[in-house]
């Protein structure tokens, strides 16, 4: 296997004598797991090389109280370093990162960040709150691996991970595939596989990717993609009934992009011909584009802006039995509705005797 740091990062000595990379080059993958995940992740990293030059990060929901031993099972079998996450540790390639118990896990610059949770207790919001860090340090270079284990943990997680562009895989043999299913659900997993292909998949799916990048630096692919853009925005068209000729080109490439890296076609008219032949792929490139990129409080200046100015006027000489009437236009699966309602709330509470709020959010 291919390490990812020799030619995309500069590469400093680590104590253990491995390259670390800059964490923009380096692809760092979430491996979320709950229930019956201590088996598959045994049965994760096993068939990796120690060169594979990926970076695991593992969130398992773990027993606040009690010491975990999960550092040294996993490190029975695998053949990358097992490391346990100290706070503010620095991400490096060939390793696997292991939450501890009863803490909040982000990443931050490339940087693990630990925090005390406010109630002692298993949360399952821990992988969520890890994948979406992930996806916003990450980008494209982020991954997640949702493994056996009950409930939803992990969902809204993957989609970040979706729209800014990584990698999704679910395992399909899980012990327990509740987390599984409802990541599947969603519409955004790339790939579905038994437990031992999935590590493989991983560095096959970046590998991939690495060369891809190193072709595009050596030619010009802008007239190859806006050649074949006219194409793909027919196809869609004439399979799908929507029009996306007013989209950005860029926001259309880039999707075109992710999907020909997850089929492993490096030429955008080979592309253009299985969008041809396969009506599937473009219903997988359509849902794509469809991606909602949101998040709660997503542009922070913006909604600054509106706590500071915008809203203290919508109340200026207002009555206890005045409405104050918000509409959301475009608003996704609702962060954004849901975000200024927040501020809105906020702000009457400032009041003895506040005006009505009324919200309507559309899509």
């Amino acid at each position: 296997m291919t390490d990812y740091a020799d030619d995309e990062a500069s590469a400093v000595p680590s104590g253990n004598g491995n390259q670390q990379a800059t964490s923009a080059q380096l692809p760092i993958i979430g491996v979320g797991a709950s229930a019956g995940g201590v088996d598959a992740l045994q049965r994760l990293f096993s068939p990796l090389t120690p060169d594979c030059g990926m970076a695991f990060v593992v969130v398992q929901h773990l027993d606040p109280d009690r010491a975990s031993a999960l550092t040294a099972i996993i490190g029975r079998t695998s053949p990358l370093p097992v490391t346990e996450v100290e706070n503010d540790m620095p991400v490096a390639p060939n390793h696997v990162y292991v939450i501890p118990p009863n803490v909040h896990l982000t990443i931050q610059h490339g940087h693990l960040r630990l925090s005390s949770p406010a109630v002692r207790r298993v949360s399952d919001g821990l992988i969520d709150e890890f994948f979406i860090s992930l996806a916003r340090d990450q980008g494209e270079k982020a991954g997640c691996i949702i493994l056996s284990g009950t409930g939803s943990d992990g969902t809204i997680g993957l989609r970040a991970i979706k729209e800014a562009g990584g990698l999704t895989i679910a395992q399909a043999d899980a012990t327990y595939d509740g987390m599984m299913r409802s990541a599947v659900d969603t519409g955004m997993v790339d790939f579905i596989l038994p437990v031992e292909e999935i590590g493989l998949k991983a560095h096959e799916y970046f590998s991939f990717a690495r060369e891809m990048r190193r072709s595009n630096q050596n030619r010009d692919v802008a007239p190859q993609a806006a050649d074949q853009l006219a194409a793909v925005i027919a196809l869609l068209r004439s399979r799908t009934g929507n029009d996306f000729s007013g989209y950005k080109d860029k926001t259309i490439i880039r999707r075109v992009q992710r999907r020909m890296q997850v089929l492993q076609i490096t030429d955008m008219g080979a592309f253009v011909d299985r969008l041809r032949k396969d009506p599937r792929e473009v219903t997988l490139l359509f849902e794509d584009l469809l991606i909602g990129v949101t998040e709660f409080f997503r542009d922070r200046d913006a909604f600054a802006a509106l706590k500071q100015t915008a809203i203290p006027e919508l109340f200026k000489n207002k009555e206890p039995n005045d409405m104050i009437r918000v509409w959301v236009p475009g608003c996704s699966t609702g962060e954004e509705a849901y975000s200024i309602a927040i501020l809105l709330r906020e702000h009457a509470a400032t009041f003895p005797a506040a005006p009505k709020l009324q919200i309507f959010a559309s899509d």
